[in-house]
């Protein structure tokens, strides 16, 4: 119990290694290992976590279509390939919603940015390779809003800024690959003591360099001045 309230407590100081900590001691990616073969995070900022994860490929989806015939036989035929797109996106989608869930109920974040890579054929070398398909923002105050018993993953996730329009080459049948988000794509309100400090030292070197100018003036018009102030 101790040991947990000092991990509390650094994560409320705002340490980062307690955030990574955190997340590898409760494991609450655990039960998501089905996902894909790798996940890491990285803590930009007390308010931002970063997490970049390769998704398994398309064999998570179902090839094959089966069903009953009038005769009660079963039926098997390749599954539609705009169907099989569908699913597959809402798949991936999905998983993207249940990391940036799990992230919100374990740390004290208000956003998470989530890059998902997969294998991919580039084209250029002929070789496949992971590459980045989709990268999106989630703030926490957005997905508070959603009624996850009635949304479809797919229309929520590209509702959000993103990278990645989820529609399957025509000449390789994979995701086109993009180019991630980063830090410059999150919106972030200033913090309100760096504010307040740079509003000080404008209004002190203001100060100096009008108080430079009226020691330039003439003494006819430094008096003019001071009599107009006066008044």
């Amino acid at each position: 119990m101790e040991k947990l309230s000092r991990l509390a407590r650094r994560i409320l100081d705002g340490e980062h290694a307690a955030y990574l900590q955190a997340i590898q001691e409760f494991i609450p990616f655990a039960d998501l290992s089905g996902i894909g073969s790798s996940m890491n995070f990285i803590v930009h900022n007390t308010r931002i976590l970063e997490c970049v994860f390769s998704i398994n490929g398309r064999q998570a989806i179902p090839s094959e279509v089966k069903s009953l015939t009038a005769s009660g036989k079963v039926s098997v035929k390749p599954m539609p390939k705009q169907r099989f797109i569908e699913i597959y996106q809402d798949y991936v989608c999905g998983c993207v919603l249940r990391v940036a869930r799990e992230a919100f109920a374990l740390l004290p974040l208000d956003t998470i940015l989530i890059t998902v890579l997969t294998d991919a054929l580039d084209t250029s070398t002929g070789q496949a390779g992971k590459q980045p398909f989709l990268s999106v923002v989630i703030p926490r105050a957005t997905l508070n809003t959603f009624n996850f018993e009635q949304l479809d993953p797919s229309d929520t996730v590209l509702s959000m800024i993103h990278h990645g329009d989820l529609k399957a080459s025509r000449k390789t049948g994979d995701f086109d690959s993009i180019i991630p988000l980063n830090m410059s794509d999150i919106a972030q309100e200033p913090d309100q003591d760096t504010d307040i400090n740079s509003i000080l030292v404008s209004a002190q070197r203001l100060r100096a360099e009008l108080s430079k100018q009226c020691a330039a003036l003439s003494p006819e018009l430094q008096t003019a001045l001071q009599e107009n102030g006066d008044k």
